[in-house]
């Protein structure tokens, strides 16, 4: 329902340490507002309505694939999660 360009997408952005208490956060061109999707988008009422409509709705708890494939091998899914969390802690290290 929601039109491809007007769709959400994800991609990872660099954050730099520069102190105890400091950081440089990478600009991100062609972001959109929320204010801006409350424009731009017919019946706009919430974010999770609005992801909804681009996405469908969440997956029941509980209906998740697991983590781990039968054979102790972790999905796809899993070693994305694990390299973000990496990736996260590392630019806070600098």
């Amino acid at each position: 329902e929601i039109p491809p360009q007007l769709r959400p997408f994800l991609r990872p952005y660099t954050i730099m340490c520069v102190g105890g208490d400091a950081g440089i956060v990478e600009c991100l061109p062609d972001v959109k507002s929320v204010n801006e999707l409350k424009r731009g988008v017919d019946g706009f009422t919430t974010l999770k309505n609005f992801f909804e409509r681009a996405f469908g709705p969440p997956t029941p708890v509980g209906t998740q694939p697991p983590l781990f494939r039968p054979d102790g091998m972790p999905h796809s899914s899993a070693v994305s999660l694990e390299k973000a969390r990496d990736n996260f802690l590392r630019s806070l290290v600098g």
